[in-house]
């Protein structure tokens, strides 16, 4: 095996975003700790059918996403037919939302909502991702269901009552995970814009939104250093950090490096 394919396959994590949906899980992994200080073989069961689930969602997001990854340098994971890769990955996004739905029938309102996110994400004839606010909300509102309604209704089915008292206790979290994916916007700014794809940066520039980013996390951070919150105040200011190195355009690696330090913060909480 050569040096050149050997840096293919460790590299094929981050190309598949394996450590973005590592994030994802892991937060709901820490929740379901936090719920009744373990992770029951049903949490377990249903984190790695959620872990499959955005995993699957991604791929089929990257099959209509080859113009602007062209644009931004990001290689093709899936070459071939892009019809039947589509045809497969919505039987296993079907099979698995089936057997969570089996094992713990209240967690059925998340997967329809996974399911329409995902079939409408970047599908032409619809394509949220196009609409500038829409695509970050779409994806912090995804990761407040997974990460944070789903292991309360596996712990009670009525938790729904309680969305309120939920969404009080997780804004921080849900303000961190909101400024992550508008700095991967960011990230793919160049290539968006030529791609003719309107995310917030896009149409508001760099600096107005990396500077929403850095106050807004920053604030949050604070927040949490008062609260005893540590590790939440580490992420909140490793993002405001690296929103203000990203003032200078940055490659692929800076924005998957910060995914990963996120990912080891994630870990040591769990």
């Amino acid at each position: 095996m050569t040096a050149a394919e050997l840096t293919g396959i460790l590299n094929l994590p981050l190309r598949l975003r394996a450590h973005v949906v590592a994030l994802f899980v892991l937060a709901y992994f820490a929740v379901c700790r936090r719920m009744d200080g373990a992770v029951s073989a049903l949490e377990l069961g249903c984190g790695l059918g959620f872990a499959a689930l955005l995993q699957a969602g991604y791929l089929a997001n990257k099959l209509y996403d080859r113009a602007e990854d062209a644009f931004n340098g990001e290689p093709q994971v899936l070459p071939g037919s892009a019809a039947a890769w589509q045809r497969g990955l919505a039987a296993v996004f079907a099979a698995v939302s089936l057997a969570i739905a089996a094992a713990a029938p209240a967690l059925w309102p998340i997967l329809l909502y996974s399911a329409a996110a995902a079939a409408a994400y970047s599908h032409p004839a619809v394509r949220l991702k196009g609409y500038p606010l829409v695509k970050p909300l779409v994806n912090t509102a995804n990761f407040f269901l997974v990460a944070v309604m789903a292991p309360a209704l596996i712990a009670d089915a009525g938790a729904w009552a309680h969305l309120p008292a939920y969404l009080a206790g997780t804004w921080r979290l849900l303000l961190l995970v909101l400024g992550l994916t508008l700095l991967f916007d960011v990230r793919d700014l160049r290539g968006d814009g030529l791609a003719g794809l309107r995310t917030l940066p896009v149409v508001l520039g760099r600096g107005p939104v990396l500077g929403g980013i850095i106050l807004a996390t920053l604030l949050a951070g604070l927040s949490d250093l008062a609260a005893g919150s540590y590790y939440g105040a580490a992420a909140q200011l490793l993002v405001a950090a690296a929103a203000a190195g990203a003032v200078k355009e940055r490659g692929r690696r800076y924005y998957d490096a910060l995914a990963l330090a996120l990912l080891l913060l994630l870990a040591l909480l769990f």
